[in-house]
């Protein structure tokens, strides 16, 4: 599918005759559901009830839906309605239980905006930011994982404290890790409530990861691989491929990328760079014994290997010179993340995108002085909504120091 409202459209059209008129309404109600995440950005979410009721009524009435009932409603067919859903995976929650809003808002920005990437990968944007923070007198320690959080109690923050020993006064914290991480294991004890460990317990793990990494010695064009993404699934029902995503077994699914359709560049002439990606709807993998698991990511590789080779008929396996899986246990190890999730909370059902949004000053008030960033905040997953929910509790902290300062 092609990026551009106008031209997605056109080739909606194409591939499935009579779809114009809904895939034309869906994308005015995408529309309207930006610009009302705009205004909820643009006064930090103290959104005024009869300006949003003017201005974005639609985006009202779909609040409550998911994806399913929208586009049932907009009367699209079923096989519209299975091609526009093929990018659920990028959100984690099945089309029955992700709300429409959130949806529509990650479709919206990715057909308008295109798909971009910074040649030297996404540690690119990394490297950018941390210059740009140094430059504005900011300090970044490397080498320093946070070990405790020192409180006098419930809301009474004194203090970070790292592995080294070092102990930073403060009584603001900003956390872009898990709160079952911080509540359970970082945060003093005397300072979690019942009411912090039951919202956390309440809320449900997303995906937890696997990536597979080639490095080719033949070209892309060679191979046959003629686009950037590929999204292979058991079956176009979004709802039944979740479930199939709960077991490793019965899990088939891939988003593989070739970089060098993208970035001809990324690699010496005459090779490729393939990476595949799925997900576990379940802690399926904490089943795998210590003794099968190096086996456990061989069969899962040689599985993704085998299905892109046969939905693509692109032959790579004996092309490939440099191979590399990181199953939900190298995430664990690596990013500290509760059973190797890589998608924080669940987006689905009383814990989506605008419930999230619409509880930013209460969960503030669960402990004061403590805010969360990043995949398991308040915007979800996904870089862009990592970086937008960071600048939301940084501007939110600095606004509770200038209270304080009062």
């Amino acid at each position: 599918m092609p990026f551009g409202v106008n031209a997605f459209i056109d080739k909606m059209e194409e591939v499935v005759p009579g779809s114009r008129k809904s895939m034309t309404a869906f994308f005015e109600l995408c529309e309207e559901v930006r610009d009302a995440q705009a205004y909820s950005s643009s006064v930090n979410g103290n959104t005024d009830s009869s300006y949003m009721k003017e201005h974005f009524p639609n985006f009202i009435r779909a609040g409550s839906y998911s994806v399913n009932e929208v586009l049932g409603a907009l009367g699209m067919p079923t096989a519209a309605q299975d091609i526009l859903n093929a990018y659920w995976c990028y959100l984690g929650v099945d089309c029955d239980r992700m709300s429409f809003l959130h949806y529509g808002s990650m479709v919206i920005r990715y057909i308008t905006r295109d798909a971009w990437m910074p040649k030297m990968r996404s540690h690119e944007i990394s490297l950018a930011l941390e210059e740009r923070i140094r430059e504005l007198g900011g300090e970044i320690w490397y080498h320093s994982p946070v070990v405790n959080i020192h409180a006098d109690g419930p809301g009474a923050i004194t203090g970070v404290e790292l592995s080294d020993g070092t102990l930073i006064p403060t009584r603001h914290v900003v956390a872009n890790c898990s709160p079952h991480l911080v509540f359970g294991g970082l945060l003093e004890e005397k300072a979690v409530t019942e009411q912090m460990v039951r919202a956390a317990n309440a809320r449900v793990f997303s995906g937890r990861g696997f990536s597979l990494f080639l490095g080719l010695n033949r070209s892309a064009e060679e191979l046959g691989i003629r686009s950037h993404n590929y999204f292979i699934y058991d079956t176009a029902d979004s709802v039944r491929q979740y479930d199939r995503m709960r077991k490793v077994d019965t899990n088939h699914v891939q988003a593989t990328v070739c970089l060098n359709n993208a970035f001809p560049g990324c690699s010496p002439e005459g090779t490729c760079i393939l990476y595949f990606t799925t997900m576990f709807m379940s802690d399926d993998w904490g089943n795998v014994s210590d003794a099968d698991y190096f086996k456990a990511k061989d069969r899962v590789a040689d599985d993704m290997i085998r299905v892109f080779e046969r939905e693509t008929g692109c032959k790579i396996r004996g092309a490939i010179e440099e191979i590399a899986a990181a199953s939900p246990t190298t995430y664990a190890r690596y990013c500290g993340h509760p059973q190797g999730v890589i998608y924080g909370y669940e987006a689905a059902d009383w814990d989506a995108l605008m419930s999230r949004m619409m509880m930013m000053r209460e969960d503030a008030q669960l402990f004061p002085g403590l805010r969360f960033a990043g995949g398991w905040a308040m915007r979800s997953s996904g870089y862009s909504s990592a970086y937008v929910s960071g600048d939301l509790s940084g501007r939110q902290t600095v606004g509770d120091l200038k209270k304080e300062v009062r």
